[in-house]
Formats: structure tokens, sequence, C-alpha cells
């Protein structure tokens, strides 16, 4: 059984994604969980959660205090801190823009002060007020916020990470940076961490190797997922998760 929801302001979802942060999301999971639970059909000791991107966030921040959820699967999500990971997206559309030395780092200055302002509540002087309504939001404040390390060292769950080989959103080698933090850990849970990098697959986690930003992962939702990234995830939960003979 697999139990999927809208993250909020999708489709039926209520309320507004600038306005919620990554432990709201964190608690709309545990609810879920605690709706399944609840249902006979499902067995309590064998729930998984699965997040994608920066809900691979969410699924940690759930999983370090709900301890009813089994396992982890960690698609495409980043394993850096937040303003280390603006920055490195920042660098890889520079060198998709052809900008000159200057540019960049005006540019990365003038992020680097965003993220202190948001983190901190001041120093908006001198950033536009379009910028500031842009970045100002309690999910970017959140996102800036979390504590990778501290989240992923409470968590005592299995852990799959897996990754598009070709993904320049968040680049394949966060799937080492997550699985390193997750090791990390004291056994059991440190030694209980998978991680696939599937070649050729990219940030929606399809074949090719460039995205398609303005469609996001919503642009997928005609596209089929790679079968690999399909077995991969099955199979590990099949062994992970198998009932007690």
């Amino acid at each position: 059984m697999v139990g999927r929801y809208e993250k909020r302001a999708v489709g039926q979802s209520g309320g507004r994604a600038e306005q919620a942060g990554i432990e709201d999301y964190a608690n709309d999971l545990r609810a879920v969980v605690k709706y399944l639970t609840r249902r006979k059909d499902v067995d309590k000791k064998r729930i998984a959660a699965a997040g994608y991107a920066e809900g691979g966030w969410t699924v940690l921040s759930a999983a370090s205090e709900d301890k009813s959820i089994a396992a982890l699967v960690l698609m495409a999500a980043p394993g850096s801190d937040a303003g280390g990971l603006v920055l490195e997206q920042q660098r890889l559309a520079f060198s998709r823009l052809g900008m000159t030395e200057e540019e960049k780092k005006a540019k990365t200055d003038l992020q680097m002060r965003i993220n202190e302002a948001v983190r901190t509540g001041t120093g908006w002087e001198g950033i536009s007020p379009e910028l500031r309504r842009q970045a100002d939001t309690a999910w970017f404040h959140s996102f800036l916020s979390f504590k990778i390390d501290a989240v992923v060292r409470k968590t005592r769950q299995p852990m799959l990470i897996v990754h598009g080989g070709a993904d320049t959103g968040i680049p394949a080698h966060h799937a080492e940076f997550l699985a390193d933090k997750a090791r990390a850990r004291k056994k059991p849970a440190g030694s209980a961490v998978e991680v696939t990098v599937v070649p050729g697959v990219n940030h929606l986690m399809v074949p090719g190797e460039e995205e398609e930003p303005a469609a996001g992962p919503a642009g997928a939702s005609t596209r089929d997922l790679d079968p690999r990234v399909v077995s991969a995830v099955v199979s590990w939960l099949q062994a992970r998760l198998q009932p007690p003979a």
C-alpha cells in the first residue's frame, strides 16, 4: 500500500506554501503516518517514508522524532547545509549563462547577503523589496536554518539514498554527503545505509542529461521514472521491511 498526499497549497491541499517551514511539513508527514498506523490493512511496524529533493529533509525531520517510521528513502535530496547548496546551485547556473567573473561575484555576494538577512532578520538595506518578498518567507528561513547534521544523527532508521548521476539541480555528490552523515550514526543505524546513483538520470528521476527547470517535478508527471530507480527502491524496501517468517 502507498499513501501519497500533496504538500500545502498544491491540488486540494489548503494553506500557503511560503508560510510553512520544514517542521510544518514534517508534522504533516507525522499525521499521515499516524493515520496509517490506525488502518487495519497496514502493518504499523513496516511503514517507510520517501521524500524527494528538499522533501528528503522533511522525511528526516519527521523520522528523527517518530520511531513508527521504519525506513527512509531519500531521492535527489541535498546532503549539505542549505546556504552552501543555494550558492552551489547559483554557480551551476552561472556556468550555463556565460557570465563574467565580476557578474558572478556580484550575484554571489548578493545571495550571501540575502541568506544572512533571512537568518538574522537584519541587513536588508540595499536589497530590493521584490527580492526580499521572494526570500523572506517562513519556508526559506526554515530551509536555511535546517541543521542537517544534527537531524541525521537523531534518526535511527535504515536509509536508502537514491540519486541521478546526471542531476544538475542537486548534483550527485550530495548522495555521498548524506551517506557520510548517516554512516556516522551509532550502530546499527550507521551500518544500515545504502546509496544508489543511477547513471544518465536527471533531477526529475527520468532519463536525460538536462532537467526541465520551468516544469519542475510536476513536469515529470507524464514521464515514467527510470525503471532502475523504481527497481532500486522496491528491492530495498522488500529486503528491509520483510515480514517476520
